[in-house]
């Protein structure tokens, strides 16, 4: 018996691939995660695990052309772009200088007095294209527009603070915009370049290798030192941010399977339809084929019936009565033995909205959008829902708007502020020497962009109120959200009221507190007088 079941188990380990079991050959026990990759889904699966740097560098070139292909060449990648810039650019991000006055050692007055000229010089150099620009095509402006649709496509965004003397503003700064793709995709680890990019012993940048396209050379490749050695910035390089990586890459990269498969699924579709509207139609007959027929037929037959005689009556038939599917309720009228079937194409009706909307939310989630501001479709949205996705998503959108277009802006002021004040446009107590030695307390600043969409304003401006009353909240948090700075919020409301007060007009800006309080003691009285009213007529109603 034991010589039969061992013969037994052998088959059986033999039909499933495994070993035979015996005393020698114990059970091994898998790890903890995936079970030991017994399941068809995960067997094989193997990635090979690299740093994302390897993958970026291998993968760059190609993700770029896709997701720069699929912008300039999808409707609505190109509309969800140009959305997404709307809301975290705008026409331009605005700047709010915050010098740190304590560091400086200034007083109040001096940091206030000082910020205003600073942004009032910034806001004219930054609208003059012919100034701001290298170019000399676009404003400020529409240079972060330009990046940030750049860095959608292409994962980063490249430009060099030139110094060229400009008559207009008697400025010396103008930006030079340089695509990404001229940053060389050369890798030479003894002298410590990735993918174009020069890192010291710790990963940090401190140069770039860009290519240059000459007019006689063709294009020739130059080092830059990211800093000059007054820790000036000669090159301004961003991406996302991330573990030992020096050079960043597209993302719509996740999304971008999904982008051909969502127009593969809309052609798919829309030629279904089509078929749908242009119909077929065949007329079914017993007839097999002349030959066949011919072959059924006896001598006999063929003397009493000519198959040419017939097909020719046949045809004459049908001269008479035409078979015309374009005049409506007209009955056709076909020969004995024959009838008239129509085809139809099959496509996927309803199923089309469904995985349309699953597809789109995708790619939507890449972009950085909410699924009804990517697609226009609030169909199934309602006010609960809108307000809800909005407030998940403004954290994104803050998140991009402080991480690109927001670094380009500081890195293009720094480099100006520093250029005004050594040519002496811009004073600076302790001179040139004494910016340099407090660049980074002079150059601090923060960057407003548009307000946070509102599904209600009143509902919205209600709750601010509230939140304000009870103490939760900042005026400096709500400005923020509607894109303002508080500082020029209130400067801007005082000059407002002093004008007002001046013109002999109504205070535009009440206290609100003075005045709930007078409707509160107006309410009270009123009140008081009504009780009075109706003791009085109740003693007149008494005496009578």
């Amino acid at each position: 018996m034991s010589g039969a079941l061992q013969t037994v188990r052998s088959a059986i380990s033999r039909a499933f691939g495994g070993v035979p079991r015996t005393q020698s050959h114990m059970p091994q026990i898998g790890g903890s995660y995936f079970r030991n990759n017994v399941s068809p889904f995960l067997r094989d699966w193997r990635p090979a695990l690299r740093e994302t740097s390897e993958d970026v560098r291998q993968s760059w070139n190609l993700a770029a052309a896709r997701a720069v292909d699929q912008i300039q060449n999808s409707g609505f990648i190109a509309g969800m772009c140009e959305t997404s810039a709307a809301l975290v650019v705008g026409d331009g991000l605005k700047l709010n200088a915050k010098p740190d006055a304590v560091a400086l050692g200034w007083t109040p007055k001096q940091a206030q007095d000082w910020r205003t000229l600073v942004e009032s010089r910034f806001s004219s150099w930054a609208g003059d294209a012919l100034v701001c620009d290298a170019n000399q095509r676009m404003t400020f402006g529409q240079m972060q527009e330009a990046n940030y649709l750049a860095w959608l496509g292409l994962g980063e965004v490249l430009a060099m603070p030139l110094v060229r003397w400009s008559a207009r503003t008697k400025s010396v700064t103008q930006i030079l915009n340089i695509p990404a793709t001229r940053l060389s995709q050369q890798t030479q680890p003894d002298i410590r370049m990735m993918q174009g990019v020069f890192v010291d012993g710790l990963g940090a940048a401190v140069g770039y290798r860009i290519d240059e396209i000459t007019r006689w050379q063709g294009i020739v490749p130059r080092d830059f030192q990211r800093f000059d050695a007054d820790g000036r910035r000669n090159v301004i390089h961003l991406f996302d941010p991330g573990l030992a990586v020096t050079r960043g890459i597209s993302k719509f990269v996740p999304a971008l399977k999904v982008t051909r498969q969502l127009d593969q699924f809309c052609d798919a579709t829309h030629t279904a339809a089509l078929l749908q509207t242009i119909f077929a139609a065949t007329v079914k007959t017993n007839l097999q084929g002349l030959a066949a027929f011919e072959g059924l037929m006896t001598e006999g037959d063929h003397a009493s019936l000519d198959l040419a005689k017939f097909l020719e009556m046949k045809n004459d038939w049908y001269e008479a009565a035409k078979i015309d599917m374009s005049t409506h309720g007209r009955i056709a009228h076909l020969m004995p033995n024959e009838e008239l079937q129509f085809h139809k194409a099959e496509h996927p009706g309803q199923q089309f909205d469904m995985v349309m909307q699953w597809l789109l939310r995708e790619i939507a989630l890449v972009g950085g959008l909410t699924y009804e501001a990517a697609t226009g479709d609030y169909r199934q949205a309602t006010y609960s829902s809108v307000r809800m996705g909005t407030s998940i998503n403004w954290n994104v959108i803050t998140k991009r708007r402080k991480g690109v277009p927001s670094g380009y802006c500081q890195g293009v002021y720094e480099t100006w502020l520093e250029d005004e004040i050594g040519i002496g446009n811009l004073p600076f107590p302790g001179g040139y020497e004494a910016f340099l030695a407090n660049r980074q307390a002079a150059c601090r600043a923060t960057w407003s962009g548009p307000p946070k969409p509102q599904a209600d304003d009143l509902k919205t401006a209600k709750a601010n109120q509230t939140n304000l009353e009870i103490g939760v909240t900042t005026l400096e948090s709500v400005c923020s959200e509607n894109g303002e700075d508080w500082e020029d919020v209130m400067e801007q409301r005082a000059r407002e009221r002093e004008r007002a007060k001046e013109l002999g007009l109504a205070d535009p800006y009440p206290d609100l507190v003075a005045l709930e309080l007078a409707k509160k003691q107006q309410a009270v009285k009123g009140n008081e007088e009504d009780k009075t009213d109706d003791a009085s007529y109740t003693g007149e109603d008494q005496g009578a």
